[in-house]
């Protein structure tokens, strides 16, 4: 199978499966809908399979795979994303703990070579439950929400209301 991610305008994108022998198209997917937030050069996104239900991805448009190389720009532009993405899971989870993965390329001679297998990104997990034994025992986790209804509540919370 091949996948093609075709960027269309504002907040909608589109995910098509190739068949590799035939080229038929096996599945289109609407990938807008996991969209968050998204600024001039990073995009807030709803994973469609996460570990924590209102687990939030912040990662740049376009590829960039060290944090370290950020410029001011894109650190004005990303703070500005991130505190609007907080607001909206304030008003959505409350007053939840967080727990934050910053993921970016690793630093030494072993990977000089890997900048294009990695794309920085920020990880956002609210803890709003506990994970039980099916969860511990297992390492799947359970999600009482879909991540389309997740991030539909979050893109209609309004982060600029006091």
């Amino acid at each position: 199978m091949h996948l093609l991610l075709a960027h269309r305008r504002g907040l909608t994108f589109e995910a098509t499966i190739y068949d590799r022998d035939s080229g038929a198209i096996r599945r289109k997917i609407e990938v807008g809908q996991y969209i968050v937030e998204r600024s001039e050069r990073f995009v807030a996104i709803k994973p469609f399979a996460s570990r924590f239900e209102w687990e939030i991805h912040i990662l740049p448009l376009r590829h960039q795979a060290d944090f370290a190389q950020a410029t001011r720009e894109d650190l004005v532009d990303f703070a500005r994303v991130l505190q609007r993405t907080m607001a909206r899971l304030d008003k959505v989870v409350g007053g939840v703990q967080y727990n934050f993965f910053l993921h970016s390329l690793p630093h030494g001679d072993e990977y000089e070579n890997c900048a294009e297998s990695y794309h920085w990104h920020l990880e956002i997990c609210p803890r709003t439950s506990i994970p039980t034994g099916f969860e511990l025992g297992s390492g799947l986790f359970v999600s009482t929400v879909s991540p389309e209804a997740a991030a539909a509540a979050l893109r209609a919370a309004d982060p600029d209301a006091g």
